[in-house]
């Protein structure tokens, strides 16, 4: 409930209601998260080419319910739906290029989770969890460090991450690439013989602050919703249902296309009930799913990115990981800043769905409302600078033109 100075107040936004339970839009949410959970451990390069990613596909393109790119395929399974989310590599080259802090050189490697390390699979561990007792067990890391590869990566870093690293660090790997600015920030061009240039305003020091500071704003913007207007219910909590239901032991309103899965019967397979495995040891977060908070963040940060920089520019030599994340190789590909930037927003938000604690449309709603806190925060910083700006524009994560006037 708390106030804000600058940008909207957390309950001047507006976020449509969550899937309904008996949906087949809420069905096709989970059974996606289902796979996900059933493919931590596949690198993103083998889908498509490996019997369980095969099968993931094959069920999608059967739900009435699914919202993300269609028909899905190898190239689109679990990405966003922003056109440059379906170019490239599954992840962004900002979790890959180098990037100096400084004098410091910014490490994109992690130690990853272990491999096959799931957890709140045995109903006494799920139930204890759920009533606020102690994880049933730790998560563990493998060495050597690498470059993410697999859902279990992106799990990893999205369990650990301060709130707005990965789009700090987006920024400082645009500075080291000598990315160019959009030509409506001031001082970008001079009339002759002039020698001003930015710093308190539209240089470094704003600009390295700007991309950052409305992350705190999206996040109490986010948790005005969770409690105060939608409280959806977790993931982990919706595979309890199924579990209960497959087993006889309640009545749920869950429809047919979730109950049936063999997403769902691939988990019952694999660890002998029907819940939805957890990446991490405590499970899902104890505040209610929607929208993801790591998604507003994100939409609120990248949109900050993409009213600075040229979102049109080529990213030179873009690379992608080695099979086994040790090395980065290098790549052909058209990938511009505005593209890659929307990949990392979804990387983030999708990511969470990897670890199994959150849903699809939790990313979806959180990056937009995110969007529309950084637009107010920019509208209302606007008249207060100096320097005349005239419209600044930059694309929103549905293609349409964001406009500051």
């Amino acid at each position: 409930m708390a106030y804000a100075l600058t940008g909207f107040d957390n309950f001047a936004f507006y976020v449509p209601p969550a899937p309904p339970l008996d949906s087949a839009w809420y069905a096709a949410e989970l059974v996606e998260v289902y796979w996900q959970s059933l493919l931590r451990d596949v690198n993103f390069d083998q889908f498509g080419l490996e019997p369980v990613s095969v099968a993931a596909i094959a069920e999608l393109n059967t739900l009435s319910g699914y919202k993300g790119p269609k028909p899905v395929n190898a190239s689109n399974i679990f990405r966003g739906n922003s056109t440059g989310c379906l170019t490239g590599p599954y992840l962004s080259q900002f979790f890959y290029l180098p990037a100096n802090e400084g004098y410091n050189n910014v490490d994109q490697q992690i130690f990853p989770y272990t491999p096959n390390l799931d957890f709140l699979t045995v109903w006494s561990d799920y139930i204890g969890v759920a009533n606020g007792g102690p994880a049933p067990g730790t998560q563990t890391t493998i060495s050597p460090k690498r470059y993410m590869v697999d859902g279990r990566d992106l799990a990893t870093y999205v369990h650990h991450d301060v709130l707005f690293q990965a789009y700090y660090n987006a920024l400082l790997v645009l500075l080291t690439l000598g990315a160019p600015l959009k030509p409506q920030v001031p001082y970008q061009t001079l009339p002759s013989g002039r020698t001003e240039m930015g710093f308190a305003t539209f240089g470094n020091p704003h600009l390295q602050h700007a991309v950052v500071e409305p992350a705190i704003y999206a996040l109490r913007a986010t948790w005005m919703q969770k409690w105060f207007v939608h409280r959806r219910l977790r993931p982990e909590e919706g595979g309890a249902r199924v579990d209960r239901m497959k087993f006889g032991y309640a009545t749920y309103p869950l429809h047919a296309d979730l109950l049936n899965s063999q997403a769902v019967i691939g988990s019952f397979t694999k660890f002998g009930s029907y819940l939805l495995s957890q990446a991490y040891p405590e499970g899902c977060p104890a505040h209610p799913s929607y929208p993801a908070g790591h998604a507003t963040v994100a939409g609120a940060c990248v949109t900050m990115l993409k009213f600075w920089f040229n979102e049109t520019w080529l990213i030179p030599a873009p690379v992608k990981p080695s099979a086994d994340g040790s090395t980065l190789l290098s790549i052909v590909a058209n990938l511009t800043v505005g593209g890659e930037l929307d990949k990392l927003a979804y990387n983030v938000a999708l990511g969470r769905d990897w670890a199994g604690v959150h849903y699809r449309s939790d990313g979806d709603q959180g990056l937009r409302l995110g969007q529309a806190m950084a637009m107010s925060f920019l509208q209302q910083q606007k008249p207060l600078y100096n320097e005349v700006l005239g419209p600044w524009t930059a694309i929103g994560f549905d293609g349409e033109l964001l406009v500051v006037q």
